[in-house]
């Protein structure tokens, strides 16, 4: 069996644990590849990845943009990191309000991670 992440790339399902753990460039041009190509995890991934600049550029505005597209499709982890940038202000000015908003949807998506960092704000 083998994933298509986008026409220029398609590997194995196999291959694609070695591909994540493999060297921080390539495993970043992975995640790019399926985050394009509309996979919702790999598009919260490619927003953490952006964030620390990990075998990428770092780019806190383009990560923003990233956990907006997966939140719009209603993963709960861009919630809570929409929610972390809001805070920190990672990629947009600090928002406590907006953060808690943000920690508050993704709660009610049912991860217990988001009820701690709507807590601690």
């Amino acid at each position: 069996m083998s994933a298509t992440l986008r026409s220029e790339l398609s590997v194995s399902l196999e291959e694609l644990p070695e591909l994540l753990n493999g060297e921080p460039r390539e495993r970043a041009r992975v995640i790019l590849a399926a985050a394009k190509g509309g996979e919702l995890e790999a598009q919260v991934m490619l927003g953490q990845i952006l964030l620390q600049g990990l075998g990428i550029e770092r780019d806190p505005a383009l990560a923003l943009t990233w956990f907006r597209l997966a939140a719009r499709q209603g993963s709960p982890m861009a919630f809570n990191m929409l929610g972390r940038c809001h805070e920190h202000g990672w990629g947009c000015a600090v928002d406590l309000p907006a953060a808690a908003g943000y920690y508050r949807q993704a709660a009610e998506r049912g991860v217990d991670w988001e009820l701690y960092n709507l807590a601690n704000l």
